[in-house]
């Protein structure tokens, strides 16, 4: 091999490891980011299960009427999503999400 195509080679190992360095600090970042989101999520779903505790059926309603509108697959649907329409997805440290 020629010194030309030796300092080229050399050239390009070089920047392929600051690429990989650079893309392991950002790696670093990111999992330190969805840690601290993973935590605010948690938070958040810890106090909508409060709130869901706390909230009473209103005095002079029957509760037991309160779905008479809704078809037994909307019901189980609103059921199974906590009453707020949507399933709320817990997602792991190692990234697989299950239902909450």
């Amino acid at each position: 091999m020629s010194n030309d195509l030796i300092n080229a080679l050399e050239s390009r190992v070089g920047s392929a490891v600051e690429t990989i360095e650079t893309l392991r600090t950002e790696n670093r970042e990111l999992r330190e980011d969805r840690q601290i989101l993973e935590n605010k999520l948690r938070e958040l779903l810890d106090k909508i299960d409060v709130v869901e505790g706390v909230t009473a059926t209103p005095e002079g309603m029957d509760s037991s009427n309160s779905n008479e509108s809704m078809s037994n697959t909307e019901q189980q649907e609103n059921a199974s999503s906590g009453g707020f329409g949507f399933q709320r997805p817990v997602v792991g440290m190692d990234g697989n999400r299950s239902e909450y």
